[in-house]
């Protein structure tokens, strides 16, 4: 029998399913890209930032002037004016930190839903509040400790162009399987708060207390306040996964929900890029 005959056939075996697992991952692709591309010209540069965005602009001009990063506004109702006294107001804030994050540092993105009215005499009051997000419970991994530690102190000796990748394929690789105890959403004064101070309320404080460096506040329909409302008791149970089920993918899931484009997260890695990435790519 000819030898190479053989091995020819039996590479032949062998790369056959290669080559169709290639097909398909290719074909998977393309058709991710024209869903994209499809989601992009439906729905990116649709929202001005007119209107009751006014209102908001100027109820936030105090923390807006102290950000690292942006502030804006999109109006994506039909209220091309200024809201009338007591006339309310959906809002959701999207926030992020961090304006320059890196694989140390990723930095952490929430949102706060909030429903407010503007008095005759111009103040901003809120009626409703809620600060909410997702993260893990803890930062224990179910890796040995000898292991992480391990990296940590080889870490330093790493080529500087090769660090940060090394870095985020362990991250991907040991964050899924972090410990969590609760398992829930990281809230914050979820009651309902009442306040005739809305920029002076301790509640709006403490969520600005985590500095933030982005801020995206969208005007946002009843409809699309009340669903989403609905994405926080989804991520109610179940454990943290980087790029999967993380911060940022709550966000998404939130601005998704109050029909907002949300790029692909490829293009954005980290929180405030990705809440950059939202503001930039709906605003007209």
């Amino acid at each position: 029998m000819n030898i190479k005959a053989v091995i020819s056939r039996g590479l032949k075996v062998v790369l056959w399913p290669i080559k169709v697992l290639f097909c398909l991952c290719l074909i998977g692709l393309l058709f991710y890209a024209a869903v994209q591309l499809i989601d992009y010209q439906k729905n990116a540069y649709r929202f001005a930032s007119n209107g009751v965005c006014n209102d908001v602009t100027a109820a936030m001009r105090p923390f807006a002037s102290r950000l690292p990063g942006s502030f804006s506004c999109l109006n994506t109702t039909s209220m091309d004016q200024r809201a009338s006294p007591g006339q309310m107001q959906n809002v959701i804030l999207f926030l992020a930190n961090e304006v320059r994050p890196d694989s140390a540092n990723s930095g952490h993105a929430w949102v706060i839903l909030m429903k407010a009215s503007v008095t005759t005499d111009g103040k901003y009051i809120v009626h409703e509040f809620l600060s909410t997000g997702f993260g893990p419970a803890t930062t224990e991994t179910k890796w040995h400790p000898a292991l992480v530690g391990y990296y940590d102190k080889v870490r330093p000796a790493l080529p500087v162009a090769l660090e940060p990748g090394i870095t985020k394929a362990l991250q991907y690789l040991y964050l899924p399987l972090t410990s969590s105890d609760e398992g829930a959403p990281r809230i914050e004064g979820q009651e309902v708060i009442l306040e005739e101070g809305f920029i002076e309320s301790e509640a709006f404080i403490k969520v600005f207390g985590h500095e933030p460096a982005v801020v995206l506040a969208a005007v946002v329909s009843d409809q699309d306040y009340e669903n989403a409302k609905k994405i926080a008791p989804e991520y109610a149970n179940g454990d943290y996964s980087l790029m999967l089920r993380d911060c940022t993918t709550f966000v998404y899931r939130v601005a998704s929900a109050a029909h907002l484009y949300t790029p692909p997260r490829v293009f954005a890695m980290f929180p405030s890029q990705s809440v950059g990435a939202i503001s930039r790519m709906n605003r007209k």
